[in-house]
């Protein structure tokens, strides 16, 4: 792999897809071993390997050389597993808006993504919040977030956490 020196390296879909498997410690064909991931890490210099010795035992993601731009992840604190109520159901709703708000200030996504993700979260938050909510209604307001942000790779654990919060919805009680 030749360095990239100052391009913008481009993680495709697939790329994504073989990352997450592999911070679910799954082995994949190019992360046989852990993965380090860098949040919120503007202008960083990653580096694989030690030093200029690089094992070729196992395959590696080398990134010697290369400047990683902003990349946007789900705020930290947001743990759907762990939600239990409708109210902390509203409380990562209102995270994944602040990430959104993040993302778009540094330039990942436009005002008007940001706004067609926004607008179904707060009516998900607004239905999840009356005495009855609509279970249905909420499932398609997330859905409407998620597929507002289709194809934005920088925000691809934005899209992951309305997803499963997606999931939660359908297994839960409002």
């Amino acid at each position: 792999m030749e360095p990239m020196g100052a391009q913008a390296a481009v993680i495709t879909h697939p790329g994504v897809v073989e990352v997450e498997a592999a911070l679910d410690n799954k082995p994949t064909p190019h992360f046989s071993m852990p993965v380090v991931l860098a949040l919120h890490s503007q202008n960083t210099q990653i580096i694989s390997g030690e030093g200029h010795h690089v094992s070729q035992a196992a395959p590696i993601f080398d990134q010697r050389d290369q400047t990683v731009t902003t990349q946007y992840n789900a705020a930290g604190d947001i743990n759907v597993g762990a939600m239990k109520t409708v109210d902390e159901l509203v409380t990562a709703l209102d995270a994944l808006k602040l990430d959104l708000r993040a993302a778009h200030d540094d330039g990942a996504i436009s005002e008007l993504v940001e706004a067609k993700t926004k607008t179904p979260l707060l009516e998900a938050i607004e239905e999840a919040k009356k005495p009855e909510p609509d279970k249905n209604k909420v499932l398609a307001f997330l859905d409407s977030a998620k597929l507002a942000l289709g194809g934005v790779a920088a925000v691809g654990a934005i899209v992951d956490s309305i997803g499963k919060i997606y999931e939660w919805v359908k297994q839960h009680t409002l």
